[in-house]
């Protein structure tokens, strides 16, 4: 009998042990049948809740956070989703019952994110309501800015209500009593990409304003309206603003947002053959190239000359090219050189999208540094943007001036050990070519010798 007691006595420790060794190790043991139960948060994990359960947490849940979270998760929901449940009609309907900021600030972000993915008619619905929250000055900052972060990426200059919401963007943006200057901001950078010219004057009158935050932001729209509307450029822009440009670009206490926003407006404006931003702006911008100590203004000054796309722009890029040693493997070097061969692709860019047809002398100006950088610069991030540029001579306008890059590329792929350039080399010949001879560089050069020897 104590024989028998010992033993179940023994059992008993044993099992607890077991038990305690499993629940250590997050196993969970299910009382009184003795099998092992998966650990909490183990297995298949948790399920995913339904979008109607997101909906329901949204409209029952009395925590701020956990609305939040789940109206993040609504604002990504697929088109049948967003249909059979009406997702963007339930959600604009909490708006107007909710009261925190922060959920009305979610449901607002969730409503455009609907729009551009889910829902393009969205905006419909929501436009107006959103409208009347950005101009009541009584609602909460957080909301009506992201009201406006909403219509930056939403308003269509062709719809009613999206030019009625426009007008109460414009008039917050060129308000100068406004206190708040966060609201402006967003206000004045969807004022731009709405794309109209009425935006131009307000935006324009931010540069007689004190606050350099305002300015940079209103550079970055009116930079953002050219780019949506580049026939506005020529003609539209005022002379006393393009001169006020003009100066500022030289002005090196100018803080760094504002005058990368300024090189980006002036290059827009001289692509555009503005008559007022004339040669005095483009050699401002070369000589910034130059001499700016500032990396970050220089590689916009770069930029900005690959935009301009002339015969004018390419040469100093070449001098500048030089000046920052091919041989040198220098991050800043390599940064800048990388940088002019992205301006390089920027101009034959450019030269397809001209009205008036290309420029020879810029693309023969352009493909000749890429490919002298492509024989003789020792990066192979420098190597690498210029072979992704030379792919541009795919369209038949730049014919007659493949020969010496194709023989580059050739060259280059039988040459390099590294597989990301012999790929992009490949990719770029087949481009150019239309013909597809893999990295198999002796078929290339009985193509270039049947094709350009004479």
């Amino acid at each position: 009998m104590l024989d028998h007691c010992a033993k179940s006595h023994m059992s008993v420790l044993g099992t607890c042990a077991l038990m305690l060794a499993l629940l250590c190790v997050g196993v969970s043991v299910q009382a009184g049948d003795g099998e092992l139960a998966p650990p909490k948060g183990g297995g298949k994990g948790k399920k995913e809740a339904t979008v109607a359960e997101l909906l329901n947490t949204v409209r029952t849940s009395r925590d701020p956070e956990t609305q939040i979270n789940a109206i993040r998760k609504l604002g990504e929901v697929t088109t049948p989703d967003d249909r059979d449940n009406q997702v963007t009609t339930t959600l604009l309907s909490f708006l107007e019952k909710k009261k925190d900021p922060f959920v009305r600030r979610a449901i607002i972000r969730a409503e455009g994110r609907l729009q551009a993915s889910a829902n393009p008619l969205a905006k419909i619905k929501f436009i107006p309501v959103f409208t009347d929250i950005l101009k009541n000055n009584k609602e909460v900052s957080i909301v009506r800015e992201s009201v406006a972060e909403v219509f930056r990426d939403s308003l269509d200059p062709d719809g009613l209500p999206d030019r009625k919401a426009f007008d109460v963007l414009l008039a917050i943006a060129g308000d100068k009593k406004e206190t708040n200057l966060s609201l402006r901001s967003f206000c004045i950078l969807a004022s731009g990409a709405f794309g109209s010219a009425e935006a131009l004057p307000i935006l324009s009158g931010i540069f007689n304003e004190p606050d350099s935050s305002l300015k940079a932001d209103a550079a970055q729209a009116i930079f953002d309206l050219l780019d949506k509307k580049p026939e506005l450029a020529s003609k539209d822009v005022s002379v006393p603003t393009v001169m006020k440009f003009v100066e500022m670009l030289g002005d090196e206490k100018l803080p760094d947002d504002l005058r990368v926003a300024v090189i980006q407006v002036v290059a827009q404006l001289l692509r555009e053959g503005n008559a007022a931003a004339n040669k005095s702006a483009l050699e401002k911008i070369i000589e910034i190239m130059i001499k700016s100590t500032n990396d970050r203004v220089v590689i916009a000054a770069i930029e900005a000359l690959g935009k301009i796309g002339t015969p004018q722009s390419v040469e100093p890029l070449g001098k500048t090219y030089v000046d920052y040693d091919p041989k040198s493997e220098k991050p800043k070097d390599v940064e800048v050189r990388a940088a002019i061969m992205r301006a390089l692709q920027t101009v034959l860019v450019v030269q397809l999208e001209r009205p008036r047809g290309t420029d020879a002398k810029a693309v023969k100006e352009a493909i000749k540094l890429l490919v002298k950088a492509i024989d003789d610069d020792k990066s192979s991030t420098v190597k690498l943007s210029a072979v992704y540029a030379l792919g541009y001579l795919y369209d038949d306008r730049f014919s007659d001036e493949r020969k010496d890059p194709v023989l580059a590329l050739i060259y280059l792929g039988k040459a390099s050990t590294a597989d990301d350039i012999k790929a992009a080399v490949a990719d770029t010949l087949i481009a150019i070519t239309g013909r597809d001879f893999k990295q198999k560089w002796d078929d290339w050069e009985k193509y270039w010798d049947k094709t350009y020897k004479k």
